[in-house]
């Protein structure tokens, strides 16, 4: 799901491939809520949006993608300055919704005490908070 990125990151960071349907079963089991988004709004605007939750999140865009309904940024934590990457992929849903799919992922560290789904619950809450 990550494009630009992946040569951001550098070799040393976390791999980006998503580990398997054993990891797929446990994060569904400890996050169940996190979930894809419908927004009732056409994609450009849904990608408009998710660009502005970004930006107010402070949050660096590194790419966006209109004809691909993607993008990337990064953020980087308060206390300690960790990097941590975010992708946004966008599908129509019928004429007029979007399916909003978000993953993120931390750049360095085993284990991130779901920081990672945090992020994503609040972007996904700020996200349909913007399109009501």
């Amino acid at each position: 799901m990550f494009d630009a990125l992946v040569a951001i990151r550098g070799d040393e960071s976390n791999p980006l491939e998503y580990r398997g349907p054993g990891l797929a079963a446990t994060q569904r089991a400890a996050y169940p809520d996190i979930q894809p988004l419908v927004v009732g709004r056409p994609p450009d605007e849904v990608l408009d949006m998710s660009r502005t939750v970004a930006e107010d999140f402070g949050w660096e865009i590194v790419t966006v993608d209109p004809d691909r309904g993607f993008m990337e940024a990064t953020d980087t934590t308060y206390w300690f300055g960790f990097k941590d990457d975010v992708a946004v992929r966008l599908r129509p849903v019928g004429d007029d919704a979007t399916r909003v799919d978000v993953r993120s992922i931390s750049r360095f560290g085993g284990g991130d005490m779901g920081a990672n789904a945090a992020r994503i619950r609040r972007f996904l809450e700020a996200l349909t908070a913007a399109g009501s």
